[in-house]
């Protein structure tokens, strides 16, 4: 223990003869520190945390396919006149 308290003295001194450094030091860790709490944050987000929806693992993306084999955000309109036609 006496060691680890001798180890401490030594790096203090160390940074009050060069400030510069104790300054760079400090402001990287911390930007390192907020860098990966600003990734974890939105990976958690995204990926991690579940839809705000009952039942979140049948929610489904429906997409029309255009007659040259484009796919794009289905409309009201073309939704209602398609399950028309698939129940008849």
């Amino acid at each position: 223990m006496n060691a680890l308290i001798q180890r401490f003295r030594y790096r203090i001194r160390g940074f009050l003869h060069g400030p510069a450094f104790a300054v760079v030091s400090t402001l990287s860790l911390a930007l390192g520190i907020g860098a990966c709490a600003v990734t974890f944050s939105i990976f958690n987000a995204v990926l991690l945390r579940q839809l705000p929806y009952p039942k979140a693992d049948r929610v489904v993306e429906v997409k029309q396919i255009t007659p040259n084999g484009r796919r794009t955000n289905l409309c009201d309109v073309n939704f209602d006149a398609e399950v028309e036609t698939a129940y008849e």
